[in-house]
């Protein structure tokens, strides 16, 4: 592939992931906590018990669980793998020159928070199908940790990119980029 070829491809691929991101965060999700009268499970960073989640899937109306099954969730089966090719795409051209492990550790990150998107996704599926009567705490607290390891590992992938970023254009501006 030609190096246009790539840097079109990047960018295209850039676009689609902030576009899906944004819908998500502007409209889908938003809409989500106005019918449940709480965070979705998609962003809460911090953990939430059995309590919490029982109490959402009880306010979520039928409209609002419908929506999030179907419209919320294709959107989160795109944005990860997004997210993933993105971000390790960033940190591979932005850490040239740095040794291959160093590398390969910030785009461990970045994978093991995709792999953990998914993994949460199906977990919120779960608790989604069956309901504030039939989830289990042991079920709830599974959902949680996934989505803390979501949240933590995309926060140090992105750290990573924001400091190898800076490295780049440190190097850029003294005439150096490799």
């Amino acid at each position: 592939m030609s190096a246009s070829a790539r840097i079109t491809t990047y960018w295209a691929l850039f676009v689609a992931m902030l576009g899906v991101y944004l819908t998500m965060v502007l409209w889908s999700l938003p809409r989500i906590a106005r019918d449940a009268g709480a965070p979705v499970f998609d962003l809460r960073s911090s953990r939430y018990d059995y309590e919490d989640a029982r109490s959402f899937l009880t306010n979520l109306s039928d409209e609002g669980r419908d929506f999030y099954l179907n419209v919320q969730q294709s959107l989160d089966m795109i944005y990860p793998a997004l997210f993933g090719i993105i971000v390790t795409w960033s940190i591979l051209w932005a850490g040239k020159g740095l040794p291959r492990w160093l590398l390969r550790i910030a785009v461990a990150f970045a994978l093991v928070s995709m792999v953990a998107d998914y993994s949460e996704n199906s977990a919120v599926r779960g608790m989604l199908l069956d309901g504030p009567d039939a989830i289990n705490p042991v079920q709830v607290a599974s959902a949680s940790a996934r989505t803390m390891l979501k949240f933590s590992t995309a926060t140090v992938a992105g750290i990573g990119l924001i400091l190898l970023l800076v490295r780049r254009g440190y190097l850029w501006r003294k005439g150096r980029v490799l």
